[in-house]
């Protein structure tokens, strides 16, 4: 009965000594959950040599640029028009206190 029950032991220390020597390789790709997207390849446009390729990615980048001047200086317009409508509303709120203090005589 000793044998058997030491035997068992041996066996689940045994095991268990193996699982914690597993080592699992941290550059697998997880492919389980589906979140790839496709990529709509419809706008690239079509080249034939390293020229090519060159050239398209001149005007992609001239492109992105011309887009990001874009961006900053409507980023400016913005931050000029919030300037404007902060004084307009502290110009607002004088006028009706005036116009309060005039209504009141």
């Amino acid at each position: 009965m000793k044998k058997i029950i030491l035997s068992m032991l041996v066996l689940s220390l045994g095991g268990f000594v193996g699982c914690m020597n597993l080592k699992v390789d941290a550059n697998v790709p997880d492919y389980s959950g589906g979140s790839h997207r496709k990529i709509n390849s419809s706008r690239v446009p079509k080249t034939s040599s390293y020229q090519d390729c060159r050239y398209e990615l001149n005007r992609a980048y001239n492109y992105i640029g011309s887009l990001e001047k874009k961006v900053q200086k409507r980023e400016k317009k913005i931050d000029k028009l919030e300037r404007d409508k902060k004084k307009l509303k502290k110009e607002n709120s004088r006028l009706k206190d005036r116009l309060k203090r005039y209504e009141d005589d």
